[in-house]
């Protein structure tokens, strides 16, 4: 139910005004002057505000003026109501941020077909803005995310530079063989962070393969953690894995599930 702040000091006009905004299903908020109005507007943050120009204390202009210096209340929909219709009223409220302006010769018609343009058009901003917030926070996450995986890539390259030029100057044997294996972990570190962006931009695509299928996990979670396992026992750590023979067959998509335990142990491990 949207809420409407009508700011009006003439009270037969006030009341006739909440009285049709609460027929029409509106929540309707009275406020007898500017100062008033200011008030209890910073307090509600209505979703629309009706407000005559001519009030004692604080006119309409020195409402709008207040209210527009706050961020919380000044993007709401602000409709001006005044017994004059010179031109000058006119220009000087729609140069401060005023959304239309009604002679109080309105009918009902024109007040509720007001109320419910300024209403749609400020929800259709709202939601252009929330998308505009959204692609912003998503342009950041992905800077960062391009950051972190330059620098993850570079780590592996480094190590396989650092192992091809020790293999170009050792004449050992065993150590041949040693900077081979150092040469191999890091090319396969490598794939799998090259793998690991595949899967996201699949993701991102919507091509991810999401076929269903039975897994039984304590035979085939050992076959997946095995590759993993002789990489942890080159640095000496110890995998234990305690499944109950009991689990039910779960039903899911292969392909992912391996991916998410993949990425676990070895964060782990890390």
């Amino acid at each position: 139910m949207p809420k409407i702040l009508v700011i009006e000091d003439e009270q037969p006009v006030r009341i006739n005004i909440v009285a049709m905004l609460k027929a029409e299903g509106f929540q309707a908020i009275p406020a007898e002057d500017g100062q008033d109005g200011v008030q209890l507007a910073q307090e509600h943050i209505p979703d629309l505000i009706i407000c005559d120009i001519t009030m004692p204390r604080l006119d309409g202009f020195g409402v709008l003026e207040v209210l527009q210096q706050t961020p919380a209340t000044s993007t709401i929909p602000f409709i001006f109501l005044s017994a004059k219709s010179e031109r000058s009223d006119f220009r000087r409220g729609m140069n401060l941020g005023a959304d239309d302006y009604l002679t109080k010769s309105f009918t009902r018609t024109e007040l509720l077909e007001a109320i419910c343009t300024r209403l749609t058009k400020h929800a259709a901003v709202m939601e252009l803005k929330q998308k505009l917030e959204e692609i912003q926070q998503s342009n950041l996450l992905k800077d960062d995310f391009v950051s972190t995986v330059a620098h993850e890539l570079r780590s592996p390259l480094a190590t396989m530079k650092m192992a091809i030029q020790l293999l170009q100057t050792t004449q050992d044997a065993r150590r041949h063989l040693t900077y081979l294996e150092v040469l191999q972990s890091a090319c396969n570190h490598e794939i799998e962070l090259i793998d690991n962006l595949l899967d996201l931009q699949r993701l991102e695509a919507q091509t991810y393969q999401d076929d269903i299928e039975q897994i039984d996990l304590p035979t085939w979670v050992p076959r997946v953690v095995e590759p993993i396992r002789m990489r942890t026992q080159q640095r000496q750590q110890i995998v234990q894995i305690d499944i109950s023979p009991d689990l039910p067959l779960m039903m899911i998509n292969r392909f992912g599930l391996e991916r998410i335990i993949t990425e676990l142990f070895t964060n782990a491990c890390k």
